[in-house]
């Protein structure tokens, strides 16, 4: 499922990135990202797109511009909780630093294509991805593209199957 975001969703995501660093930064919050050839900004933007581009799909709201921690949780579907897990490297796996930072019911991996595109990959309920989460080389745990469940699938998702 691909999503072309406007110019002004961008410029939104922009701003409210650069408070997010800035603001954690300044808190002493470390970043939580993986990839070490990314500045801090970088990797919120590119979160922010993500989050937006789900968003924008599902239809409901999504607070950008909330500073500090989000708790694990982006946005909410129906009675859902989500985390949006944005890629911006090769690889399609869902990626979490352990069982316990999956603190949503279902995360959503999406994938940041270029400036104003992201592909919504799949998506996988925290239950699931505990069945099939293994070690990565660089101490995360993850699940392949393979296990993702389409996007669609979440319409009539209830809190039971998480």
């Amino acid at each position: 499922m691909q999503i072309i975001l406007s110019d002004a969703e961008l410029e939104r995501c922009k701003k409210c990135a650069a408070i997010r660093t800035n603001n954690a930064r300044n808190n002493g919050v470390p970043n939580q990202r993986v990839a070490s050839d990314k500045s801090d900004l970088t990797v919120d933007y590119i979160g922010l797109v993500g989050e937006l581009a789900v968003a924008k799909y599902l239809d409901v709201e999504v607070e950008l511009e909330k500073v500090g921690a989000d708790n694990g949780i982006d946005l909410i579907y129906g009675e859902l909780t989500v985390d949006v897990k944005t890629r911006s490297y090769p690889g399609n796996d869902l990626v979490f630093k352990t069982h316990k930072a999956f603190k949503a019911q279902v995360a959503i991996l999406a994938r940041f294509k270029r400036e104003n595109c992201v592909d919504i990959l799949g998506c996988m309920s925290r239950k699931k991805f505990k069945q099939h989460a293994t070690p990565t080389s660089y101490g995360c745990l993850h699940v392949s593209e393979e296990h993702l469940y389409p996007i669609e699938s979440l319409i009539g998702y209830t809190q039971e199957q998480s």
